[in-house]
């Protein structure tokens, strides 16, 4: 999904400055800009939202959290994207690889829609690379427009 030979984001797959009171209102927001792309079902945000209460996806990147919301089952994926979101003010998310009890303050939500669990575990390694880049993640909270987030975003993730 992120091979250096296409984007790994596009601009109708992105909503910059949104308001979610808390993480599972940040998830539901998230998917459904893919669920509007017509890449997910109706379905999707609740799965998705199953699998963070199982398996939190908080990332404590600095300077800005993150997180990398996504399912279990790819039932509810008719084609693979990813949809990102910059919030506002930051919604806590629990800590991934924590026993539950640590928060994050997440202002990036990156949701997975992917139809292979392969594809889905080298896209998320990827990721990874992308958010421990303190230059990437500056740039991408200061982003003026969509395009600028994806440029941003894109750039990071052919970097990695």
């Amino acid at each position: 999904m992120l091979s250096t030979n296409e984007k790994a984001l596009d601009t109708s797959h992105v909503l910059l400055d949104a308001n979610a009171s808390s993480w599972t209102e940040a998830i539901r927001e998230a998917c459904a800009i893919l669920e509007r792309c017509g890449d997910v079902k109706a379905g999707y945000a609740d799965d998705v939202i199953e699998r963070e209460r199982s398996y939190p996806t908080g990332l404590p990147s600095v300077p800005y959290g993150v997180a990398i919301p996504h399912a279990l089952v790819f039932d509810n994926v008719n084609s693979p994207h990813i949809g990102a979101m910059r919030l506002t003010n930051p919604v806590a998310f629990r800590q991934c690889g924590s026993n539950g009890d640590e928060m994050v303050d997440v202002s990036f939500l990156f949701v997975l829609a992917l139809n292979d669990a392969q594809a889905q575990l080298s896209t998320l390694q990827r990721l990874m690379s992308v958010f421990s880049n303190q230059e990437t993640l500056q740039a991408l909270m200061h982003a003026g427009s969509n395009e600028e987030f994806v440029q941003e975003f894109n750039q990071g993730a052919l970097v990695c």
